[in-house]
């Protein structure tokens, strides 16, 4: 889901902090990011967590309509940053990978979603494996 209610749309990240108001949401025509839905907040202390494994652990992304898909490694992720770093790590893999190595990926968690963004081109996630 995107800023303009499609899957096509984009955000732009000018200053990231602690919260989603932070990253500019409103009115842009940036093509250079990617963010989520509202998602838990993972902690111990909720008893929230998300646990990854073989059966749903692919994140497919598109930067500048090139694709790649990455393995996200299986663990239990009780802290929303983690999880956004083994997706980095999972997407980073897949870029390291392919064939346009220059592209590149960060994944920032924002409080509320998780905010996918790249430098080298519009990045939008095409699929996840929800198992």
């Amino acid at each position: 889901m995107s800023n303009t209610g499609t899957s096509s749309g984009a955000i732009a990240l000018t200053s990231i902090g602690s919260g989603l108001a932070a990253l500019n949401l409103g009115g842009t025509n940036a093509t250079s990011s990617w963010a989520g839905n509202d998602t838990s907040t993972l902690a111990n202390t909720t008893g929230k967590k998300f646990t990854i494994a073989a059966a749903n652990d692919s994140i497919s992304v598109t930067i500048a309509g090139r694709a790649y898909t990455g393995t996200i490694a299986n663990a239990t992720y009780t802290g929303n940053a983690a999880l956004g770093e083994a997706i980095e790590t999972a997407v980073e893999t897949a870029i390291a990978a392919g064939s346009n190595t220059s592209d590149n990926i960060d994944v920032v968690w924002t409080g509320e979603a998780y905010a996918i963004t790249s430098s080298t081109g519009a990045a939008v996630v095409t699929a996840v494996d929800a198992g």
